[in-house]
């Protein structure tokens, strides 16, 4: 027969859940920093009307800043193996909202454009 779980098992799956969504978005953020590279060169012609958020969400600095500062924060967590899984659940919500955010705040040029060419009869 096993071994029962120890008292912290549900503790500690709850922590790797929260690694895991952390590590994650971490990857998303990396493939998003690739993909909206083009848009920087793309925004350079629309300068006049480019909202802040998308020249701050598609500059390298944010783009490689964010998952870095993630990956960190992840790594530091796990080698300091806390004792509470919330801090794992809010690495994770917060790098999951930086990943919206960055996804919403790079594209909305491009949709605002789309979507005035959608209503042009």
């Amino acid at each position: 027969m096993s071994e029962p779980h120890p008292a912290g098992s549900s503790r500690d799956f709850l922590s790797g859940i929260g690694a895991g969504i952390a590590a994650a978005t971490i990857a998303a953020q990396l493939w998003l920093a690739v993909y909206l590279a083009p848009l920087q060169g793309i925004f350079r012609h629309f300068r006049a009307d480019v909202p802040w958020t998308a020249d701050l969400a598609a500059h390298a600095g944010w783009r490689w800043g964010v998952p870095l500062a993630g990956a960190l924060l992840l790594a530091g967590s796990l080698l300091l193996r806390p004792r509470r899984a919330l801090l794992f659940a809010g690495l994770a919500a917060v790098l999951l909202v930086l990943l919206i955010l960055t996804y919403t705040w790079a594209m909305a040029p491009l949709t605002a454009v789309s979507d005035s060419i959608r209503s042009d009869p």
